[in-house]
């Protein structure tokens, strides 16, 4: 997401102007090492620019920045984003995922906008989760009934609006995601440098 004050009406033109500044935008994140944070690290690799990282404590604070100009330039969650979009106090270019957001199907995937970035994908994700040694029927059985709870029309149709997309699947799916995911970003975590304070 950008301020309005930045130059671009796209990614692509957000690209080229950052390519012509280096190190003039500054981007928010909800803290070092969060997932946006990551997410911001993987694209500047990707697409070859550099930004100044401005680290808050959080997305709000992070959206906060943005709306008021403190930053240009925001990789945020669709739920804290999307009425600042809607309402155009800022100016949404691309979404992260892997496929459009059915809450903003106008903004492209940053994927299809650029041929070095075709293989860019990156999102927040919530999961459920039980302790350690929870026998498999209580995990299977929980899975079962949250993803009832998800199915249904009212439960459904609330997070859509609010930007959240929802993907069920079975534990063992959701385990090997979890897997992908640390190792994807553990690479660019170490490819940063990443500290933790």
């Amino acid at each position: 997401m950008l301020h309005p004050s930045v130059p671009a009406a796209t990614l692509k033109e957000f690209i080229a102007v950052a390519k012509q500044k280096p190190k003039g935008f500054n981007y928010a994140s909800a803290g070092v090492g969060s997932p946006l944070h990551l997410a911001a690290e993987l694209f500047k690799k990707r697409a070859g620019i550099d930004m100044v990282h401005v680290p808050y404590k959080g997305g709000g604070p992070s959206m906060i920045a943005l709306v008021g100009g403190e930053v240009s330039v925001c990789f945020a969650t669709m739920p804290s984003a999307v009425a600042f979009v809607r309402s155009g106090k800022l100016r949404g270019i691309a979404v992260t995922t892997a496929k459009r957001s059915p809450s903003t199907p106008e903004l492209p995937t940053i994927a299809e906008t650029n041929a070095a970035l075709k293989e860019y994908e990156a999102g927040s994700w919530y999961g459920f989760a039980a302790p350690a040694g929870a026998p498999r029927e209580v995990i299977a059985r929980l899975n079962t009934e949250m993803v009832k709870v998800l199915k249904q029309p009212e439960v459904r149709e609330r997070l859509d609006k609010a930007g959240f997309e929802i993907v069920t699947g079975t534990p063992q799916e959701y385990e090997a995601f979890q897997k992908n995911e640390v190792a994807k970003w553990g690479k660019i975590a170490r490819a940063i440098n990443l500290k933790v304070d």
